[in-house]
């Protein structure tokens, strides 16, 4: 019931897309180029040179927004989501466009051409979405796509799913009524009678046998059946079904994201690390000589991490402190005032550019430009024993900032509000929330008050 929404719906979405990108693209070489011609200074380009690109067009936007989880129409997600989630992979998906134009040919194509295409297909992709949805509401309300839902088991979850079904009549389910324990063994005749399609189920209220009982109606009527399994205690980052050979089994803590998706992160990460050392490599030889003039000792520091799944690593740093600073302390903290850095190191850690090394950590794969700071095995050792959903901040790869820094939460702060940031980040993961802490990085400045 809810795959068939969703695939129905996704399919709609895709032609309609597909549609709005191609009347948005043969529209702007009109508009530019005869009812703008006023201001054309380098004459009427042939229509072939713009026509031709639509291949282009239609590739780049569909793969991105196929990546992007643009067409996965399963949750309940309110309006203004699912077009913020479509503006955010159609900037995406501009960016690779005229990245692509610049680099395959040498032919330049009008800015305004460009911009205009990008607006005029946005408000097209966007009423492509509000069309889907008021189709299939009318739809609904009007008796066709209609599902009369029963559920049994009154749990906690039960009226917050109930009401995300009343909220969004475009799936089509409409909320009967409750069954209670002393008709569940008439289920199926209730199915019957009152044209039920759909039963929902919830595990927390009932036992194994009765729920077992329940779910073989499933095999003698033609009803979809939901059932709702006792788990969201035990979710802390996210859960999915697995399938191993035709038996389904929940994976419970995995990490968001779909292949395609990573593969994303991980080219996002080699691209911009790779352009990053390139740029300041001439800024890393002057701050190399600094360190060097500034304290005996190497320029880099590295020192043993904890990254993705829990495997150690060595992180590289600009060297801030006396050689064996640790000598007699042991693994501690840097504190505030700390004696044992050097004149350069405290101006480095001031503005955070001793991390800039780890470039080249994002460029090898242990970390990426965007997660969870990695922590030093000792002190993850003495963490995970005290703050609970410490090590599920290892689910995905460390990075140079993450959301936690960026909104305040680094150095010397709360460790629990650090890892709720954290959990926040992995669960709500996308290239979009990494573009966006990126962009607050530089916005906000790599300099804080924590930073010592």
């Amino acid at each position: 019931m809810l795959k068939r929404y969703q695939s129905t719906a996704g399919l709609w979405l895709r032609a309609l897309d597909i549609l709005a990108l191609v009347t948005a693209w043969l529209a702007v070489y009109p508009i530019r180029f005869h009812l703008f011609h006023w201001f054309t200074t380098k004459g009427v380009p042939e229509f072939e040179s713009y026509f031709s690109l639509l291949p282009l067009v239609l590739l780049i936007w569909v793969s991105v927004f196929s990546a992007t989880q643009v067409y996965d129409v399963s949750g309940f997600l309110r309006r203004t989501e699912e077009v913020l989630r479509m503006l955010r992979a159609h900037a995406l998906s501009f960016v690779c466009f005229v990245s692509a134009t610049f680099l395959i040919t040498e032919f330049r194509y009008s800015r305004f051409v460009m911009l205009l295409f990008a607006v005029l297909s946005g408000v097209l992709l966007w009423l492509a979405r509000l069309g889907v949805r008021e189709w299939f509401k009318s739809q609904a309300l009007s008796g066709k796509f209609r599902h009369k839902l029963v559920w049994i088991g009154d749990s906690s979850q039960a009226q917050e799913v109930l009401g995300w079904f009343k909220r969004y009549p475009e799936f089509g389910i409409f909320p009967l009524r409750e069954v209670m324990r002393e008709d569940w063994p008439k289920l199926a005749t209730i199915v019957r009678e009152e044209g039920i399609r759909t039963v929902l189920v919830f595990a927390s209220e009932s036992g194994a046998e009765e729920i077992s009982s329940i779910l073989k109606v499933a095999k003698s009527e033609p009803v979809d059946v939901l059932y709702v399994p006792k788990v969201s205690e035990l979710v802390n980052v996210g859960a999915r079904v697995v399938d191993f050979r035709g038996v389904p089994v929940v994976e419970v803590n995995s990490a968001p994201g779909s292949e395609v998706e990573h593969f994303l992160k991980r080219a996002f990460d080699i691209l911009l690390s790779s352009v990053g050392i390139l740029i300041l490599s001439p800024f890393f030889i002057l701050i190399a000589f600094a360190v060097r003039l500034g304290s005996k000792g190497p320029v880099l520091y590295s020192q043993e991490r904890m990254g993705l799944d829990g495997q150690k690593f060595s992180i590289w740093k600009f060297r801030t402190m006396a050689v064996d600073a640790e000598s007699k302390t042991g693994a501690v903290w840097t504190t505030e005032n700390d004696p044992r850095r050097t004149m350069m190191g405290s101006f480095l850690r001031s503005t955070s550019i001793d991390e800039l090394p780890q470039l080249l950590n994002v460029l090898q794969g242990s970390m990426s430009l965007v997660g969870p700071r990695p922590e030093r095995p000792v002190f993850v050792e003495k963490f995970k024993q005290e703050i609970p959903g410490y090590m599920l901040r290892h689910k995905v790869r460390a990075g140079m900032t993450g959301w936690a820094q960026v909104n305040g939460w680094r150095g010397n702060t709360s460790l629990e509000k650090r890892i709720e940031y954290d959990l926040y980040y992995i669960r709500n993961w996308s290239l979009w929330l990494d573009i966006r802490i990126l962009a607050l990085t530089v916005i906000r400045g790599f300099m804080n008050k924590n930073a010592y």
